[in-house]
């Protein structure tokens, strides 16, 4: 998904929630080496990132350091990160159905 912003257009644009769906994908208590990090960090190099006003993460039964990583991503990178961990995994759609009924924002990636 690519999203191409005008320059100095981006303050038009209305406000973004992120949804993120999850299972095991921190599996390092090294946060730097696991693949959540990575789509933060990647996300929050765009510089829409400054839209996106809401932060959820679905978490779909992990068993990893999952919710050890967004604690310390919120606070590395200076973000709020709502989070809900359901322990019994149902799966990446039913999940981000869920979360989709808890966004703030009707612009939602």
């Amino acid at each position: 998904m690519s999203i191409y912003i005008k320059s100095g257009a981006q303050e038009d644009l209305p406000d973004t929630s992120f949804l993120f769906v999850t299972r095991n994908r921190a599996p390092y208590s090294d946060f730097n080496k696991n693949p959540l990090t990575w789509a933060f960090k990647t996300l929050l190099a765009n510089t829409y990132s400054k839209k996106i006003t809401q932060w959820l993460v679905i978490i779909d039964g992990s068993t990893d350091y999952t919710i050890e990583n967004l604690k310390w991503l919120s606070r590395s990178h200076r973000i709020r990160i709502d989070s809900r961990y359901y322990s019994e995994h149902k799966g990446c759609s039913f999940r981000r159905s869920q979360g989709i009924e808890l966004l703030n924002n009707d612009l939602f990636f």
